[in-house]
């Protein structure tokens, strides 16, 4: 498959994306589609719909840019009001902490049950396709038949199926999405979004609509999810740097902050401060307990 499209967000980093969409329902994108797919008529109907399903790929190997690469600032974390002597900002964050309602999948094996859980899934590679591909023998696998979800700790194991976490065997995405409005331009469609939880530049693979009669089960079950909710925090925004962000930008940025952009199972460090790249600002933010600080905003 090739992409169709790149959606456009104010998230360039993975730190940051709500672990599924609209937990941030005022997200902005714009989806841009490619040359080659860039006709009216292909969205012809299509604002008739209320929200929208996007298929896309989750580029686990790219890191994404640091707020220091959105804002040109040259900044990292600090921690009481000092350069850190090591990076303490969002960009240190790993592929795996973009997860959906899962993560932590093991680059490396660290006990007995990720080094047994590595095993199988580089035998099943091989077992696949006969042989282990050259280009892909060299590097090892990226997925796990088991992850451990930020629901559940960070801790708990559960199959990898079970969650939606960003490495499996095939790096694909579903997400639903509002439909705010589309514009029709010279160069082809634009369709603008609200609630992705995609960053900025993903590709798109196919877009369909959501249909209610087909789509929406009442009576489905959430699974072991629904026995760890998730935990939003307090944030504590002062005005005057409410007042630095474009107004149409601060209520999705509230809505991230409020998820807790850190890890799963992160240390209580009240004085650690951390920066989110978002709408072409650095916004950085230190957590005491349940309450998120809004510190600066630059």
């Amino acid at each position: 498959m090739k992409p169709i499209a790149h959606i456009h967000t104010d998230l360039p980093q993975k730190f940051g994306i709500p672990r599924n969409s609209f937990l941030a329902p005022h997200l902005q994108g714009r989806i841009v589609f490619e040359p080659e797919y860039a006709l009216n008529s292909a969205v012809a109907g299509i604002d008739s719909f209320s929200h929208l399903w996007l298929l896309w790929r989750f580029e686990n190997g790219e890191p994404g840019g640091g707020a220091a690469d959105v804002t040109g600032g040259g900044r990292e974390g600090t921690t009481g009001g000092t350069k850190a002597d090591t990076p303490d900002t969002a960009s240190e964050k790993t592929p795996d902490d973009r997860d959906d309602e899962s993560t932590i999948l093991p680059h490396s094996t660290t006990n007995e049950q990720e080094a047994e859980d590595s095993a199988v899934a580089k035998k099943v590679i091989k077992n696949a396709g006969g042989e282990t591909p050259a280009a892909a023998s060299s590097k090892p696998a990226r997925w796990s038949p088991t992850v451990r979800p930020p629901r559940l700790g960070g801790a708990e194991r559960v199959g990898v199926f079970a969650t939606r976490s960003p490495f499996r065997p095939n790096p694909i995405g579903l997400t639903c999405v509002k439909l705010d409005r589309v514009e029709l331009t010279d160069a082809g469609p634009v369709i603008h979004v609200l609630g992705a939880d995609l960053r900025d530049g993903t590709p798109i693979y196919d877009i369909k609509p959501y249909i209610p009669f087909a789509d929406c089960h009442p009576d489905a079950c959430g699974g072991w999810i629904e026995d760890a909710p998730w935990h939003e925090l307090d944030v504590d925004f002062p005005e005057q740097l409410q007042a630095e962000v474009p107004a149409g930008k601060l209520p999705g940025l509230t809505e991230v902050l409020r998820q807790d952009p850190r890890r799963a199972g992160s240390k209580h460090e009240p004085t650690r401060v951390y920066h989110l790249a978002y709408a072409g600002l650095d916004v950085a933010f230190t957590v005491d307990g349940d309450v998120l600080h809004v510190v600066c905003v630059s």
